[in-house]
């Protein structure tokens, strides 16, 4: 992956939900909450004004950790001998 798309960075709700696919612009505070989406409040620039805010850095490792967590979860419900078993008939 190219340097630069690791350093992107999302400034605002609509900025996160379009990289997301999201239409709904609170989804990633309901995420934030519920499954523990990266959502950050940071400062422009020294500016006043106070935005929502999340790199793709942090979006990536937060997907990936879902992925890894649903791995995991399939996994504890097949017990290894029916998988065994499975693969023998192939």
């Amino acid at each position: 992956m190219a340097k630069t798309q690791q350093r992107k960075e999302y400034w605002g709700l609509a900025a996160i939900g379009r990289r997301m696919g999201w239409r709904d612009k609170r989804r990633a505070i309901r995420l934030a909450v519920i499954a523990g989406f990266p959502l950050y409040i940071k400062k422009k620039d020294g500016g006043a004004r106070e935005w929502y805010y999340a790199s793709e850095q942090s979006i990536r490792a937060w997907e990936w950790n879902r992925c890894a967590n649903e791995l995991d979860r399939l996994l504890a419900d097949v017990p290894l001998a029916a998988e065994e078993e499975a693969m023998q008939g192939c």
